[in-house]
């Protein structure tokens, strides 16, 4: 991403926390029915997500995974219908990508973002509508519900096995509620 567009994103992500645009939807019936999911593609594969919505133990109605790849779209990219780059979103933020735009007008009842820290994902990441928000932890932007922090470097089986571990705690306690 160059200079320029990351200062312009930044500086919109900055205006986007000040309008406290990051209110979580209240939960309808107290259990997550739709997942939405940000992965990083290649760095993890859409079986592995996959296999970790099904260790998550709960039946989604529906389901929308799409993968994040770091760079700009160039000519010998490969078109993936589920992928999408720094060079679908202009100066502004905003994005003319169908698959994206269609992703971030859902509402999810859980929302995981497997990306590490970058303002784009970080800007995205407000503009999705989600009761519950599941991310990597940075700095101190609370744009996320539950946060894992890894000291050392992203480590997405461990991302992956807290998820879970807190999930299913998650998951349990809003049935007891009933």
């Amino acid at each position: 991403m160059n200079f320029i567009k990351e200062l312009i994103f930044r500086f919109n992500y900055k205006k986007m926390l000040k309008k406290d645009k990051l209110i979580s939807k209240q939960y309808s019936n107290n259990k997550f029915e739709n997942i939405g999911i940000i992965f990083p593609f290649p760095e993890v594969k859409t079986k592995d997500i996959h296999k970790f919505i099904k260790d998550i133990n709960i039946e989604f109605s529906s389901k929308k995974l799409i993968g994040y790849v770091d760079k700009n779209r160039n000519k010998k990219s490969q078109v993936d219908e589920n992928v999408f780059y720094n060079s679908d979103f202009d100066y502004r933020c905003k994005t003319n990508s169908d698959m994206v735009l269609d992703f971030m007008n859902t509402d999810f009842d859980l929302f995981i973002n497997f990306t590490k820290n970058n303002i784009l994902i970080k800007s995205l990441v407000l503009s999705i509508n989600a009761s519950f928000r599941v991310g990597w932890h940075y700095n101190a932007d609370c744009i996320y519900d539950f946060m894992v922090m890894n000291k050392d470097a992203y480590s997405y089986d461990l991302f992956m096995n807290e998820v879970l571990k807190y999930l299913n705690k998650v998951q349990f306690s809003l049935t007891d509620e009933k």
